[in-house]
C-alpha cells in the first residue's frame, strides 16, 4: 500500500470518515499524506466539544499551529460554542475567526450558535463560498454585510430579526444568478408582502422551504411558487385547516420532494380528511415525487383518510416516506408496502411493544434497505427486536435508532439468521432540518 501513488490514497480514504480517518493515519507517514485532505476537509464543533473546550485542543486550534492544512478545509460546521462566565468564550471565536480568514477554499458554512455577526467579515472574502445556514441575529448595519455575499447558491435563514427580514429582497435580487436554494426558518417577522418580493427575483429556484414562520401560512406559499415554477423541493406550514382548490394555484410539475409541516393544536387524534386536499393538489399538477415527509407538531394517532391520500396520490413512485409524530395503525404500515413497490427509505414511529406484527407488515417489501425510527421516546430499541425486523425485512440493511445505527454484516435470508449485528453510536446528527430532501 506504501508504494501506491498518494492521488490513489486520497481516492481510497475518501471513502472513510470519523475515527476510521484518525487511525488510518497512524499507520504510515504515506498514509498520514494520503488521509490528511479527507481528514480536514470538514471541520465540525459540536456540543459534546464545547463541553470538553478546556480540556481539548478544538480543530480550530490544531489548524492554527499547523496553517498549511487551512488549504484542505471545504466546509466548516458551527453546532455550538464554549461558554465562559455566561458568555461565548473570547478564544474560541478569535481562533475560529483566524482559521475562516485562511481557508480560501471554503464552500460552505454551517453555523448555529448566535455567532455570525463575528464570522462576516471573514466571509465577504471566501470567493468560493456558495453554501451558508446561519442564526441570523443581525442588527442593521451587521444586516448590510450580507450583501456583500453575492455568490451563494444556498441560503437557510434561522430565527433571523426584521433587519434581515426586510434585507431579503435586496439581497436575492443581488444573487438571483446563482441562488438556487432558499430556506427560511421560523422567521416571526417574514410576511407575504417580502416574500413575494424575494420570490419574483428567483424563477430558476429549484428549492423553497419555508417553514415555521406564523405569518406564511400554506396558502402563501403555494400562491407564490408561481415564481418559482422550476421548484424540485418544496416545504411549508399549516397553520390552518387547508381548503384547497387545484385551480387556484399555478402547477409544480418538476417537483421531487415535499415536506408538510402540520401545527394541529391541542387535538388528541389527527382524522386528517382536510389535509388529504394537499395530495390531491400536488396528483394534479403531474409531478412525480420521490420523497415526501409530513411531521404533526404533536405525537397523534393519524386517520385513514389521510393515508390513503398519500398513498393514492404518489405511492407508486417514492423512494422515501417519513412521517413524524405520526402513529400509524398495522393497516397502514400494510398498506404502505402494497402502494410502494419502489420504497427504499422509510422514517416512521415503530410500535415498540408489537415487533413482530410490525416485522411481518414490512416483510413483503423486497426494496426497502434503511428503516429509521422516530420516536424519540426511551429506552430504543433492543438488539432483538432489531434482528426480528431484519430476519422479516430481508431486503433491510440498516436500521436507525435515536441512539444507534444497526447494520448486518451480510445477505439475509429466512435460512440464515445467523447473521452479525454491527452497531454504531449514533454521531451527533447532520446541521440538516427534518424537510430538506433525503441525501
Amino acid at each position: 500500500m506504501d508504494s501506491l501513488n498518494i492521488d490513489c490514497l486520497e481516492l481510497i480514504f475518501s471513502y472513510l470518515s470519523g475515527k476510521d480517518l484518525v487511525c488510518i493515519s497512524f499507520v504510515s507517514r504515506s498514509f498520514l499524506t494520503g488521509v490528511i485532505p479527507t481528514l480536514y476537509r470538514t471541520l465540525v464543533f459540536t456540543p459534546d466539544h464545547a463541553k470538553r473546550y478546556a480540556k481539548m485542543i478544538s480543530s480550530f486550534a490544531t489548524v492554527l499551529t499547523h496553517p498549511h492544512l487551512a488549504v484542505h478545509i471545504r466546509h466548516i460546521d458551527i453546532r455550538a460554542a464554549p461558554s465562559l462566565v455566561g458568555g461565548i468564550h473570547p478564544q474560541f471565536v478569535t481562533d475560529s475567526r483566524t482559521v475562516i480568514s485562511s481557508c480560501d477554499n471554503l464552500v460552505s458554512f454551517v453555523c448555529i450558535p448566535n455567532l455570525l455577526m463575528h464570522y462576516l467579515s471573514d466571509l465577504e472574502s471566501r470567493s468560493q463560498l456558495h453554501t451558508i445556514r446561519v442564526r441570523a441575529q443581525l442588527h442593521v448595519t451587521e444586516s448590510g454585510q450580507l450583501l456583500r455575499l453575492n455568490h451563494l447558491r444556498t441560503i437557510c435563514l434561522d430565527t433571523a430579526t426584521w433587519n434581515v427580514v426586510h434585507m431579503l429582497p435586496t439581497w436575492t435580487q443581488s444573487i438571483k444568478l446563482t441562488l438556487r436554494t432558499l430556506t427560511l426558518y421560523a422567521l416571526k417577522d417574514l410576511n407575504d408582502t417580502i416574500l413575494e418580493a424575494v420570490l419574483k427575483e428567483l424563477p430558476d429556484l429549484t428549492a423553497l422551504h419555508i417553514v415555521f414562520c406564523p405569518k406564511i401560512d400554506y396558502g402563501t406559499t403555494l400562491r407564490l411558487s408561481k415564481h418559482t415554477p422550476a421548484l424540485r423541493s418544496l416545504a411549508f406550514s399549516c397553520w390552518t385547516t387547508p381548503c384547497i382548490e387545484p385551480s387556484d394555484y399555478e402547477p409544480l410539475p418538476h417537483l421531487r420532494h415535499l415536506a408538510v409541516d402540520i401545527q394541529c393544536g391541542t387535538t388528541s387524534y389527527f382524522d386528517g380528511t382536510s389535509y388529504a386536499s394537499i395530495f390531491t393538489l400536488t396528483r394534479s399538477w403531474g409531478c412525480t415525487l420521490h420523497a415526501i415527509t409530513v411531521k404533526l407538531s404533536t405525537s397523534l394517532a393519524v386517520g385513514d383518510s389521510f393515508m390513503k391520500a398519500l398513498l393514492r396520490g404518489h405511492g407508486s413512485n417514492l423512494a422515501h416516506l417519513s412521517l413524524i409524530n405520526c402513529m400509524l395503525l398495522d393497516d397502514h404500515f400494510r398498506r404502505i408496502v402494497h402502494r410502494c413497490k419502489r420504497i427504499e427509505r422509510l422514517s416512521v414511529i415503530i410500535p415498540h411493544k408489537n415487533i413482530s406484527t410490525f416485522a411481518a407488515n414490512l416483510s413483503r417489501s423486497s426494496t426497502i434497505h434503511t428503516l429509521q425510527d422516530v420516536n424519540g421516546a426511551l429506552p430504543t430499541l433492543s438488539k432483538d427486536s432489531v434482528r426480528a425486523i431484519m430476519v422479516a425485512v430481508t431486503s433491510l440493511t440498516k436500521v436507525v435508532t435515536p441512539d444507534r445505527i444497526w447494520t448486518n454484516d451480510g445477505p439475509i435470508s429466512l435460512a440464515n439468521s445467523h447473521f452479525q449485528l454491527i452497531p454504531e453510536k449514533r454521531r451527533n446528527s447532520r446541521p440538516n432540518h427534518w424537510f430538506v430532501p433525503p441525501t
